[in-house]
This record gives structure tokens, C-alpha cells and sequence, in this order.
């Protein structure tokens, strides 16, 4: 039985590791509003099971380990059959049920179950493996979806050269943004990075103060406005040359000029401008 829940844990973290992308957006819109928390959150949920699973398997049954993981579960499974928000799919519903039968069933023959004898015997080499798949636990969601340092670090390029400021001039007038925080934002429609960078500004924008938006498209008006109402963000849209975008973004988009009310200009590219940038905008620290 401490086996089969072992394994049942452990199905359950590789299964929800597959769902960490699509659960930042519903932790964020329902719970916290913080991409940096929604996103360290939603990695350490496939960590949970990983660490509860090896446990099981190399040590004795634990009624505190048994009490943590039911209830926990308990509650995934009201949230799922009352709301849903993560968009849990039925495979996933169904080993979360089988898992929380299972553990109630542990539960009532706990003593006759935990009579199996350890499976690792000696105790400093227990606690150094237990250690390790600790680790290897907490790692595990990060290897399967990365999360870069980029994404929990501001790091803008405070140098930007002549060329950009001349290309920008072409089409913005910065004498209109005295005293006013800008971000303005390159993107082709075609572009998913792009896309997704967008859907998160949009969102942030309904729950937070964020910074004045002007997105520069080289594409024409029609699939503009189509990209901005797709990820629902409130923007100014200007249409650039083809040649200035590319000349402006590196041939690398999204990029991303923030110009704060002092008139300073940062420049950041597509792996730069992530969470805490996001963050740090809507929350009114640039």
C-alpha cells in the first residue's frame, strides 16, 4: 500500500508539471497578484507530490505526511468541482479521487500497513538519499518548465544607443510624455512571445495602476487591433516600417523601451521584460 501511494503521488506530480504554464494566469486573476509568486506557486506544486511520494517510498508511513497531503488534496479537489479556475482535465481529476480513496483507506489499516519494514535500512544512508529526492523534488517542476533568472530579475539595458532613440523619434513624439511613465512595447503579430507578454499586461492592467502603453506594430492596422483585442490590453497603437522594427527589436520581439517620469530610457528585449519587470511597473517602481 505505502508503495502504490508512493507511486500514486508521483504520477500526480509528473501529470501537474505539464500544467504549470496554464496555472500562472488563474493564480494570478484569482488569488495573488504577483507574477513572481504565481509563478514560484505554480512550480512548487509538482514539488509537493514529488517530495510526499519519496517520502512514502524510502521511509515509514507518517500520520502527519498522511494528514498534509489528504487535506491539501481535498481542497485541488473542491476548487476543480466548484470552479475549475486551473483547467484541470479529467485524467488528473481522476488520480487526485483515486488518491484521496487510497490515503483514506491507509488511514484505517494505518497500523497494520505500517508494519512493512523500510525499505532503506541504514539510517545515515536514508537520510542522505531522503535529502536528495528532497532536492531532486524541488528541481523537478524547474526542469521540466525552466524558469529563467530573467523572469524573477529586473534587468533592463540602461544604455540605449542614438540609433533607437532616432527610430523611436520617427514615430513618437517625446516632448508629449514629460511628467508621464511610458512602456513602449514592439510587436509583431505573429509572434506568441509577443502574444503572451501582452495577454500579462493586459491583465495586470485590470488589477493594478500599470504604466501608459504604446505598442509599435509593423504589420497593418486590421491585425493590430485584432493582436491588442485577442490579449485584451488597453494600448495606443502606432504602425512602424518594417525595416525600423526590425532595426529597433534586432530582429529579436517582442522589445520593450520603458521611459520613467524623469525622461530616463530602459531598454529590455523578448528574455528580459518578464515577471518582475511586470511587477514592477503595475506596482509603480519605474
Amino acid at each position: 500500500m505505502k508503495v502504490l501511494l508512493s507511486i500514486l503521488f508521483l504520477l500526480t506530480g509528473i501529470y501537474s508539471c505539464f500544467f504549470i504554464e496554464a496555472e500562472q494566469i488563474p493564480f494570478y486573476k484569482n488569488y495573488f497578484q504577483s507574477w513572481v509568486l504565481t509563478l514560484l506557486i505554480s512550480h512548487l506544486i509538482p514539488s509537493f507530490y514529488f517530495i510526499i511520494g519519496f517520502l512514502l517510498f524510502i521511509t515509514r508511513l507518517n500520520k502527519i505526511i498522511l494528514y498534509v497531503s489528504s487535506l491539501s488534496i481535498f481542497f485541488f479537489l473542491i476548487e476543480i468541482f466548484l470552479h475549475n479556475f486551473f483547467g484541470y482535465d479529467i485524467n488528473i481529476i481522476f488520480l487526485l479521487v483515486t488518491l484521496l480513496c487510497v490515503i483514506i483507506f491507509t488511514f484505517l489499516n494505518f497500523k497494520k500497513i505500517n508494519t512493512e519494514l523500510f525499505l532503506i535500512k541504514n539510517v545515515f544512508f536514508k537520510k542522505l538519499v531522503t535529502l536528495f529526492f528532497i532536492l531532486l523534488s524541488l528541481l523537478a517542476s524547474y526542469i521540466v518548465s525552466p524558469i529563467a533568472q530573467y523572469s524573477l530579475v529586473d534587468n533592463p539595458n540602461k544604455n540605449v544607443v542614438e540609433r533607437d532613440l532616432a527610430l523611436l523619434s520617427k514615430y513618437i513624439d517625446f516632448n508629449t510624455l514629460d511628467q508621464e511613465s511610458v512602456v513602449i512595447a514592439l510587436f509583431s503579430t505573429q509572434c506568441n512571445y509577443c502574444f503572451e507578454s501582452a495577454e500579462k499586461i493586459g491583465i495586470t492592467q485590470k488589477f493594478k495602476s500599470f504604466k501608459k502603453i504604446i505598442s509599435i506594430f509593423s504589420s497593418d492596422i486590421e491585425d493590430a487591433k485584432l493582436f491588442i483585442e485577442n490579449a485584451s490590453y488597453s494600448t495606443a497603437i502606432i504602425l512602424s516600417s518594417k525595416d525600423d522594427f526590425l532595426k529597433l527589436t534586432d530582429y529579436n520581439y517582442p522589445k520593450f523601451f520603458v521611459i520613467n517620469k524623469n525622461g530616463i530610457i530602459s531598454s529590455y528585449d523578448a528574455s528580459s521584460f518578464q515577471e518582475r519587470t511586470i511587477d514592477r511597473l503595475s506596482n509603480a517602481d519605474l
